[in-house]
């Protein structure tokens, strides 16, 4: 697929241009390109009449039930239906027997056919959706062929030299990608999976391990894979239980707040930096939904207790606006420095905030979260140059009454935020259309559409990069605050005011007008709405520069986690197209023969191997891109509204709380 930039069609009709005028007070001359200003990425997807139309006409028929057609519609569509019905009996007679094997390739690149400015049109085909989930599927299977064959037992795979790599010693790739397998319906590796952790899973190495690490990929695993399969398989319960009981060793301190790391053969806990310390607030905090989930299979409120004083320690100290320090002292129950941001060290504390809430229905956790998102807002957020994206940035020295400048660095890992954000916002329920999100509360409104906002940011972060693959780390290109604000900027402001009451215009709203009705569908709203930044401006890093040390890219999986979030709850197939360039890409760059490989440089092109596959990717990024694309319904297609997936994308069933253990 093209880097061309997903925006507004050059060559629409006057009328509609002149329409786009009237609600957004712009015109062409305000433009650098004739045919109006363009529309934001996330609703740009299909054309007004919502297959691909551009007519006005068309349009306000669909909308307006006293409009009519014109004869000139009527003639487009016999030679329409003329050209559609040529190429059916091409595709039948010439293409039968290649529709499955030739429907990726020929339905990716739909850029040149409806212009530079577009960008691809979603693809609504079931066959062509199906056929791109076998491909993540055969995916998977290449990724684990090769650790089977080279690091079998052992925890990653080194897929250049074809050798395995230890961490922690307790074959983390068979375990993280245990529940993977599953869901992809691939039994015979799941069974084999199955076999080892009955038979070979070991607690017992001579060797400090991650707790954090090991409670969201192993712990958290065993629970989902458990659960997934029906509770067939006792072991699996045993497992976890196993190691559930040597890891709340880490919780006997005199605070309650969990040391970093065990010794499975000592089975002795060490703080952080060698017994130094402080913690990470991520790892501190994000423990709390496998070891509730651990209590309620059980029936044994110890290993939800533990994690629940973790939460009620932290939900006691002193907050900014919601917002924590990256660093916990386990020892004196206080923060740690002053710095503040949603990458490493900060990122899953705001993110089980909001599972936390939504798996057990606690209200203590939700509370904590719409601070923080608060605290988010009013700020973290910036704007970019000089396509004026909203991003996430930081602040070293945490927020003081001084006003100091957003460090406009970023983290990947910052892109879990508008998969979290979509998801409390709609609680995982399908809002589709205007007159569902008019029926949400303003706070998740404004939330869902921050969302999307993020969303379209990470995008951009594998746009405008040489390989269309993201870094690890960007930094913005930030917007200058002096100058004259543009509509964008006064979004901004809306969403770091967390704007309610008196409904604010917002990218949303801007498409109700007496011509259009509430029940259409959001991904089919017209692209002359939403006129808020510049056009998209084509090239390569433009709105972020890359520093050498970060452009290396771990095949990590949170831009496409918030893809497959924000394409369930919105239905709009843009987040989905968005997704498969970005599987083409993993697959152009990163498949060896060996496997899957991260890469050093995202610069270059080709390029340069770092020869390792976390085993994230097999238990996340694969799992998300084949949900992304499946349209399998039950468990195994996790549906959000009943389901939960942890920081490992381990999806965990939502129970109620109360009863089982302390509540705060």
């Amino acid at each position: 697929m093209s880097n061309d930039p997903l925006y507004a069609d050059p060559i629409r009709p006057r009328r509609q241009r002149d329409e786009g005028a009237l609600l957004t007070g712009y015109s062409d001359k305000d433009v650098p390109f004739r045919g109006g200003r363009p529309d934001r990425p996330h609703v740009i997807s299909i054309r007004w009449g919502g297959q691909g139309e551009d007519d006005p006409d068309a349009a306000q028929l669909k909308y307006n039930k006293t409009a009519g057609r014109g004869s000139r519609r009527r003639w487009t569509l016999w030679v329409f239906g003329a050209c559609a019905l040529m190429l059916l009996v091409w595709s039948y007679w010439g293409g039968k027997s290649n529709i499955v094997k030739e429907g990726i390739k020929n339905t990716t690149d739909t850029t040149e056919a409806i212009g530079p400015l577009q960008g691809p049109l979603p693809t609504s085909n079931v066959t062509v959706w199906t056929s791109r989930a076998e491909a993540v599927t055969a995916a998977f299977r290449h990724a684990w062929n090769g650790y089977e064959k080279h690091a079998w037992g052992f925890d990653e795979l080194r897929p250049i030299t074809r050798a395995p790599s230890t961490w922690m010693n307790v074959g983390m790739t068979i375990v993280d990608a245990l529940d993977t397998a599953y869901i992809m319906g691939q039994e015979d590796i799941f069974d084999k999976a199955l076999s080892w952790v009955t038979k070979d899973l070991k607690f017992s190495h001579n060797t400090d391990s991650n707790v954090f690490e090991l409670t969201i990929r192993v712990l958290g695993g065993l629970l989902s894979a458990y659960h997934l399969s029906g509770g067939r398989h006792s072991s699996l319960l045993d497992r976890a239980k196993e190691l559930g009981d040597i890891l709340l060793v880490a919780f006997d301190t005199p605070t309650g707040l969990p040391l970093e790391s065990i010794n499975f053969a000592t089975r002795k806990a060490r703080a952080a930096n060698s017994g130094i310390g402080p913690g990470s607030t991520a790892e501190v905090g994000t423990l709390a939904m496998e070891f509730k989930y651990l209590s309620y299979l059980t029936g044994d409120k110890k290993y939800w207790n533990a994690v629940q004083e973790v939460g009620r320690v932290l939900g006691s100290l002193e907050k900014t606006d919601g917002l924590v320090p990256i660093y916990v002292d386990t020892d004196s129950k206080g923060w740690k420095g002053r710095e503040i941001r949603l990458g490493s060290r900060g990122d899953s504390y705001y993110e089980y905030l909001a599972k936390q809430y939504l798996l057990t229905n606690e209200e203590f956790y939700l509370t904590e979260y719409r601070k923080a998102v608060i605290g988010i807002r009013k700020h973290l957020l910036g704007l970019t140059a000089p396509n004026q994206l909203f991003f996430v940035g930081e602040l070293p020295q945490g927020v003081s009454e001084t006003p100091q400048r957003l460090h406009p660095k970023m983290d990947h890992l910052v892109c879990f935020l508008p998969g979290t954000l979509a998801l409390l916002a709609t609680r995982g329920q399908r809002v589709t259309t205007m007159a569902e999100r008019f029926q949400m509360n303003e706070v998740d409104r404004l939330d869902l559409e921050l969302a999307e906002e993020l969303g379209t940011s990470c995008w951009e972060m594998y746009r405008q990069t040489a390989t269309g693959l993201s870094p690890e780390i960007v930094y913005w290109r930030a917007d200058d605050p002096t100058k004259q604000p543009t509509l964008a900027e006064t979004e901004l402001l809306k969403h770091q005011s967390g704007a309610t009451g008196s409904r604010p215009p917002t990218h949303v709203d801007r498409y109700i007008n007496g011509s259009l009705l509430t029940d259409i569908p959001v991904a089919t709203l017209p692209i002359h709405a939403a006129t808020i930044r510049p056009l998209i401006k084509k090239g390569i890093e433009i709105d972020f520069e890359i520093h050498a040390m970060d452009a290396h890219n771990l095949l990590r999986p949170e831009t496409i986690e918030s893809f497959f979030v924000l394409w369930r709850v919105t239905g709009n197939e843009i987040w989905r197209e968005w997704g498969w360039t970005m599987f083409e890409r993993f697959e152009k760059w990163a498949k060896v023969d060996g496997g899957y490989t991260s890469l050093n440089d995202v610069r270059k092109t080709p390029p340069p191997p770092r020869d390792k596959m976390e085993t994230f990717f097999l238990g996340e990024t694969l799992k998300y891109f084949y949900l992304l694309f499946s349209d399998e319904q039950g468990p195994r297609g996790v549906p959000l509204d009943k389901y939960v997936l942890n920081t490992e994308a381990h999806p965990f069933p939502k129970f109620d709380g109360k009863g089982i253990g302390t509540l705060i």
